[in-house]
């Protein structure tokens, strides 16, 4: 009964703090209004954030090895929780940026440990509900958290959502807590330098680098979308924030219901076909919609498409890392590159866009997204090729 306990409150713990980062870019009009701030200075939120959530996730596997992992939820849940309300309450603009900073680097701690609860913390009977609470969780906090966000914040103030958030965040954190079982005893001190040898020695494999690049440029696109979406569908479209709210619940919707598809799919068309399909797909999707020319309904079913393909192909890729790269002796370090070149190239796209996006133009910035798209893509392609399409189109 506690593991039971324990997958659903990590469900409810990871859905609200992924809830906060993704109703930063469709709250963009009364986050502006209420730090009196810019439009794009409010996408500096989403960075700061990031770079946190980077930090997290880089100190969080030596962190769980020097201490008890339970003790690491409620004190992390405990200080995001407290940050989250102090963004709000702190009308000064820096401040607001190192609660996020800090919010971000706790979130980040937090989902490491998330996969410590995937192979240790939950019985073996537990460890495929745990997984797909690990993959469908943020797009969850899409299509549910953000149209919460959005139409409460319309009717009850920008404070009420994310008061509600924390609460989730802090209860969640004291149930986990007294439910998760305690780690085995730790493998020693906190050594930070470990943890970069493993990292390098993964990108000095063939094509590794290569491999993590083109990843990271691919993942600026995807996440600049996101980012911007927000003064995307007002600058094109003129939407207000609770529209805007209500366009993220069928897009998040559609890229959390495809992730249970993706093996089915592979399986019945073969992993060559899958891949380089929804690639294309993809592509086709994001230039059909990028420059505001549709419309609006077709735009938020192009981006649908966009985001489920972008599943497809993302998933199909991690599903072949240890065909990619066989010569490695630690892959569990490759999942957790996916993540940090992934949340890198959103903490760049959001820097940028923060900072130089009103002196470029959005114009510019969508061009400069689509190149990110096609690059990440072609490199994506070509190092799959080399190492797994050319020697085998149906994998696993």
């Amino acid at each position: 009964m506690k593991d039971k306990i324990a997958v659903v409150f990590s469900l409810i713990l990871i859905f609200a703090f992924n809830a906060v980062d993704c109703s930063i870019s469709p709250l963009v009009e009364p986050l502006h209004t209420h730090f009196g701030i810019s439009t794009q200075h409010v996408l500096l939120f989403i960075s700061w954030g990031t770079i946190g959530i980077l930090a997290g996730l880089i100190l969080g596997p030596g962190l769980v090895k020097t201490y008890q992992p339970k003790n690491l939820i409620i004190a992390a849940s405990s200080v995001m929780a407290v940050s989250l309300i102090l963004f709000l309450l702190v009308h000064n603009f820096t401040a607001a940026l190192w609660a996020r900073l800090i919010f971000g680097f706790c979130s980040g701690l937090i989902a490491s440990i998330m996969w410590w609860v995937a192979f240790y913390g939950v019985d073996r009977v537990y460890y495929q509900a745990m997984i797909s609470v690990l993959m469908s969780a943020r797009a969850l906090s899409t299509a549910f958290g953000v149209p919460f966000a959005g139409f409460s914040s319309k009717h009850a103030g920008l404070i009420f959502p994310f008061t509600v958030f924390a609460v989730l965040i802090l209860i969640s954190g004291a149930v986990l807590f007294f439910n998760l079982r305690k780690a085995e005893t730790t493998s020693g001190g906190f050594n930070p330098a470990s943890l970069l040898k493993d990292y390098w020695s993964a990108l000095k494999l063939k094509y590794g680098f290569t491999f993590y690049l083109g990843f990271m440029t691919n993942r600026i696109c995807y996440f600049g979308i996101y980012s911007i979406a927000g003064i995307w569908f007002i600058k094109h479209y003129g939407l207000k924030t609770e529209n805007i709210a209500a366009a993220f619940f069928y897009i998040g919707l559609g890229e959390a219901l495809i992730n249970f598809f993706v093996p089915k799919l592979i399986s019945k068309f073969g992993y060559g076909f899958m891949f380089l399909s929804s690639i294309v797909m993809s592509g086709a999707a994001l230039f059909s919609f990028i420059s505001g020319n549709l419309p609006v309904s077709a735009a938020i079913g192009a981006i649908t498409l966009f985001v489920i393909m972008d599943r497809i192909y993302c998933m199909a890729v991690v599903i072949t890392i240890p065909d990619m790269f066989p010569e490695s002796e630690n892959k569990t370090v490759f999942g957790t590159l996916n993540t940090l070149t992934a949340w890198t190239g959103l903490a760049i796209v959001s820097w940028f866009a923060g900072k130089y996006m009103d002196a470029i133009g959005i114009t510019a910035f969508q061009s400069i997204i689509s190149s990110c798209f096609l690059l990440g893509a072609a490199i994506l392609i070509f190092v799959q090729w080399k190492t797994v399409l050319r020697k085998n189109t149906k994998v696993g």
